[in-house]
């Protein structure tokens, strides 16, 4: 009854953990496909007044590096899955080998 109780914990938390994940993979799908529908940012800032001259800088535009669309979107998508994938495969492995233990219990009771 004990390896019984085991295998509830286990599936039952595995069952949570994966209700989860799906839930907060659903949402980061819905936030980065968001994100990317937007417009990317165009590069320098407005101006207010010109730019400087050869003794002050001015407020020119900005200079920004490469701007890449949500460049650490897709690592942290794919992390969830794996979680999620390891989270369900190992409900299987549990299921089976509560299975497996339980035809093991039923052909000793019928030999005893």
């Amino acid at each position: 009854e004990g390896e019984n109780a085991d295998f509830q914990q286990t599936v039952t938390d595995q069952r949570l953990t994966q209700m989860i994940l799906d839930k907060a993979l659903k949402r980061m799908q819905q936030v980065y496909a968001m994100l990317q529908e937007r417009e990317a940012p165009k590069p320098g800032a407005p101006h207010i007044q010109t730019s400087g001259n050869h003794t002050d800088p001015g407020n020119g535009p900005a200079r920004f590096s490469k701007y890449e669309k949500n460049a650490g979107g897709s690592r942290v998508l794919r992390m969830l899955e794996t979680i999620l994938a390891d989270s369900r495969k190992m409900e299987d492995e549990a299921i089976t080998t509560e299975q497996d233990a339980q035809q093991a219990y039923e052909n000793f009771m019928k030999d005893s």
